[in-house]
């Protein structure tokens, strides 16, 4: 089973890496990493997957078979309790749904987002989907509600950097 998952890890990781210059291979690699998770029943291995096949589909600018497998991954990662891969779903979909311009979709996904960085204490990511947040609320046309969510973004960044600086 280790050796399975490790491969099926692996093999997200090449689709990942190569999607943006070859999204054929990408989506090789990632089918069968979704094959193999399945055989094996490693959840997070197939939520990681379906996201690399989404962002293919992104990337080939076929939304709605994008959309497909963002929510398959959710709804994987909500089944199984995986905050974190629920999490990082919710941020990708969000981007895909504000390149379609359906903000409040957006906003709304992103604040699933938001509830589950934030149950988890990241830091990090609740400072990008804050910033991402903002930006939903700016296409909105409420721009106060756009600013706070991005000073709460650089407030986030900011208190990283502190840590960091503190820590060396």
């Amino acid at each position: 089973m280790k050796t399975d998952t490790a491969k099926v890890r692996l093999l997200n990781e090449l689709s990942y890496e190569v999607v943006e210059a070859d999204t054929a291979l990408a989506h090789k690699y990632a089918n069968e990493a979704l094959v193999k998770a399945r055989s094996v029943g490693y959840s997070e291995g197939m939520v990681s997957a379906y996201y690399n096949i989404a962002y293919v589909y992104e990337l080939l600018y076929k939304q709605r078979v994008a959309e497909s497998y963002y929510l398959k991954g959710i709804a994987i990662a909500n089944q199984k309790a995986l905050p974190r891969s629920a999490a990082f779903g919710y941020q990708n979909y969000a981007v895909l749904l504000k390149k379609e311009r359906k903000f409040k979709q957006a906003l709304q996904t992103n604040l699933q987002a938001v509830h589950l960085y934030d149950r988890l204490r990241d830091t990090l990511h609740l400072a990008v989907v804050y910033t991402n947040v903002g930006n939903c609320y700016s296409n909105l046309n409420l721009p106060e509600l756009a600013i706070t969510y991005c000073n709460n973004a650089l407030s986030r960044v900011n208190r990283i950097f502190e840590y960091q600086f503190e820590s060396t």
